[in-house]
């Protein structure tokens, strides 16, 4: 008896309820965008070429207007770049809350549940098992922990979702099952 006690609590501390909402659903996406670092790699290349560029010269005279022009001209490409990286990002945040809120998807009661081998996502229509030696990695920030299951596919769980102590022992269970925790970018 104590030790189906046992198993059931266990088994509920593996176990969160939730609906998802298209913010939580746009940040998971977030998630996925900010894991990519090659276009802030090609922007710290660029602003050290033309700084590079700047500060070397061979004829000051000729170099210097050289310098000055090469210098304005990407100095206004990379600020191209940024603003243009910054407005589709605004675009592709609101068009995914958009979708999401269009799709059946948001309106599911959703079951997280996880043990040793794999998570399982149970709705109303039926169930979606993952393996955990399938994914790639997991972030958080201060409401959403997600998951990076494939290329395209992210699982984003709500914080709100769960109890004292299981976040942290959900954690601990995504380390011990060797998915490693993924930094992201700061926008």
């Amino acid at each position: 008896m104590e030790a189906e006690e046992t198993t059931s609590r266990e088994h509920e501390m593996s176990k969160i309820h939730y609906k998802l909402t298209d913010h939580e659903f746009v940040r998971g996406m977030d998630h996925h965008r900010r894991t990519h670092k090659n276009f802030y790699i090609a922007i710290v290349f660029f602003a050290c070429l033309a700084l590079y560029l700047s500060t070397n010269s061979t004829d000051a005279n000729r170099w210097n207007s050289y310098s000055f022009t090469f210098f304005y001209y990407a100095s206004a490409t990379i600020s191209f770049a940024v603003i243009s990286y910054l407005l589709l990002t605004l675009i592709g945040r609101r068009t995914s809350a958009r979708n999401f809120k269009r799709s059946p998807f948001a309106q599911l009661n959703l079951t997280a549940e996880w043990d040793k081998t794999a998570l399982t996502i149970r709705h109303n229509n039926g169930h979606q098992r993952y393996e955990w030696k399938d994914f790639q990695a997991w972030s958080e920030d201060a409401n959403i922990i997600t998951l990076f299951y494939g290329p395209q596919l992210v699982i984003p769980l709500p914080k709100r979702a769960f109890r004292p102590h299981q976040q942290d022992n959900f954690k601990a269970h995504l380390q011990d099952v060797g998915i490693k925790h993924s930094k992201l970018m700061p926008i």
